[in-house]
């Protein structure tokens, strides 16, 4: 059976095409997602995706490219359609009010629901995309020039065989129906994603039989996330990539690392790190040799080394780091970002001692955040504590000169004037939280 599929139909009923909708059922014959399509491997021929990717953030459109790719037969083709973003602005600039209300539309989406565009893609990162995800012989074309519905139309096709890629996409189907990632959560979805990216390697070694690949990439997996591990190995063993006795034997590693919840307890290790400006990439560095060396240990069947105090959770300061799934730099950007909001709070309602356990704990999380390192210093100086806030304001002047040359010597300036009110005692106005930095 030839089958063919109408993605995001709308109202737009396709004769010989299955026609799918995430939110209209008025003509689809089912309602589904994009990016998670209730249909077998490699079973059409032609996917048509017409004003769709638009309604998509970047984490949810590299899952539905995924998915086309998943879905489609070797050699299959993809016709998608989006708004040319780049023609629309240029137009939009040159237009009178009139049309201009047209193209902001055209380019925004309308507010009801389902309608509103999320992202805009400019031709060369459909390109991009459409090759990370296992698509060649791209063809595309501007349709619309200087009208008020500019738009892209891009012709493209499966590669004939690629085992690997085939690996990935069902791989992404499976984290996607197992709730590891969220589509809508752009941030984390990407971050995953990168994650997945640092095995491309091990996943050609695995189907091409390499022994070694596959228990590689399942040590480097179960450092950032014991579950995303876990739903690999499955779909390895799914895929006939590894034998039983070696799923039998991961598997109960990988429960109890989930159990244990890892991803938190390297996210604790990283805060017991030293403290110093510019150390964070070491700090980070440092917990994954030590994370990966413990789960290397477990995986081949040996003893975690007590060296990694791999187990110990260290008490804490008012923490979010429970249910912390996910070990990675950008995952400790977004749980420091958390405590530096919540340190900040305290501060403008004068409760200094939470708001400096939380702006230290942020700091400790990203040893590069200025943010978290003024503020600490400021809250440091409402209480009196001259000698930490100089610390902090010495932390925060080698932040501002490293990594915010564009804006140092504003910044400077205000780190003096507060090293004057420390050192002179001068009277000022009380410190407040600043939110203009970072």
């Amino acid at each position: 059976m030839n089958v063919k599929i109408n993605v995001g139909c709308g109202l737009v009923y396709k004769g010989g095409y299955v026609n799918i909708d995430a939110h209209d059922d008025t003509v689809a014959d089912a309602r589904m997602e994009a990016h998670w399509l209730d249909f077998e491997n490699e079973s059409a021929e032609h996917i048509e995706c017409s004003h769709v990717l638009e309604h998509m953030g970047l984490g949810e459109a590299v899952y539905a490219l995924s998915e086309f790719y998943r879905v489609l037969r070797p050699s299959g083709t993809l016709l998608l359609r989006t708004p040319d973003v780049e023609e629309s602005f240029r137009t939009f600039v040159k237009s009178g009010q009139d049309k201009r209300k047209l193209l902001l539309n055209w380019i925004y989406g309308l507010d009801r629901a389902g309608m509103g565009h999320k992202y805009g893609y400019p031709l060369d990162l459909i390109e991009i995309l459409l090759h990370d995800a296992g698509f060649s012989n791209i063809q595309a074309k501007r349709v619309g020039r200087n009208s008020h519905r500019p738009e892209l139309s891009l012709v493209c096709s499966r590669e004939a065989t690629s085992p690997d890629r085939q690996f990935m996409a069902g791989l992404r189907h499976a984290l996607v129906k197992q709730g590891v990632v969220d589509v809508h959560d752009q941030v984390t979805a990407i971050d995953i994603e990168d994650v997945l990216r640092t095995i491309r390697q091990h996943i050609i070694g695995i189907v091409q039989g390499d022994a070694k690949a596959a228990p590689s990439a399942l040590v480097d997996l179960a450092l950032h996330s014991p579950r995303l591990a876990s739903i690999f190995l499955t779909q390895l063993l799914e895929n006939s990539l590894i034998s039983d006795e070696m799923y039998q034997q991961v598997s109960g590693v990988l429960v109890e690392l989930e159990k244990a919840n890892i991803p938190e307890v390297l996210v604790n290790m990283v805060r017991k790190m030293p403290l110093e400006p510019l150390t964070q990439s070491q700090a980070y560095e440092s917990v994954c040799r030590l994370g990966l060396e413990a789960v290397r240990r477990a995986v081949s069947g040996r003893h975690m080394s007590t060296e990694t105090e791999w187990l110990s959770r260290p008490s804490s300061v008012p923490s979010t780091t429970e249910g912390v799934t996910l070990f990675t730099e950008q995952a400790l950007r977004s749980l420091s970002s958390i405590h530096r909001a919540r340190g900040m709070k305290a501060f403008a309602q004068g409760d200094l001692d939470l708001a400096s356990a939380h702006l230290l704990t942020a700091l400790k999380l990203d040893r590069d955040s200025l943010s978290a390192a003024w503020n600490l210093a400021r809250v440091m100086l409402s209480a009196g504590e001259s000698d930490m806030s100089l610390r902090y304001i010495d932390y925060s002047v080698v932040l501002a000169n490293a990594h915010h040359p564009a804006e140092a010597g504003r910044f400077l300036k205000g780190l003096e004037a507060d090293r004057r009110q420390v050192v002179m005692g001068t009277q000022g106005p009380p410190p407040r939280p600043l939110y203009d930095v970072d």
